[in-house]
């Protein structure tokens, strides 16, 4: 699967989550056209690798396959709200991701401060796949990174 964060196929809503109908399959290649492979509904899959190109350069990680976690941390002394994994959300209306990780520097599920993941929905932000921080009081301030999102599983 590949997602351009700029467009909105691949937000946290649409139904091409959801549906079982293939989408570009022919865009094979690393690149930056969107694509929805029938392997997304038919793979069973142990295994998961992400990759996010910003600037033309691709950053990948690979894990094994786990089931959506929510849990509390402990963020330089302060508790965190950290939902991560697959279908995360911090509200119904607020910060949504397929596969990924919402955050909040305090313990308030209802006003996540940031997510980085793919098939997002952040509020009124329109960036599917990346990285959006809605605050200025993050570290980094607002941030609105939009990345060609790329999902493969095995």
């Amino acid at each position: 699967m590949k997602l351009d964060g700029s467009q909105q196929t691949f937000s946290y809503d649409n139904a091409i989550w959801s549906n079982k109908q293939t989408f570009q399959s022919k865009n094979l290649e690393l690149d930056n056209k969107e694509t929805k492979l029938a392997s997304y509904w038919t793979l069973p899959f142990t295994e998961v690798r992400l990759g996010m190109k910003v600037d033309g350069t691709i950053r990948w990680i690979t894990f094994s396959h786990l089931s959506t976690v929510s849990l509390q941390m402990d963020v330089t002394g302060e508790r965190a709200l950290v939902k991560d994994g697959f279908n995360a959300k911090s509200h119904p209306t607020h910060a949504r991701t397929r596969l990924g990780f919402i955050a909040n520097q305090e313990n308030n599920c209802g006003n996540p401060g940031s997510f980085v993941g793919f098939g997002t929905r952040y509020k009124s932000h329109a960036n599917s796949a990346g990285n959006c921080a809605g605050s200025t009081a993050n570290d980094n301030g607002s941030l609105d990174i939009k990345v060609i999102g790329y999902i493969m599983a095995r």
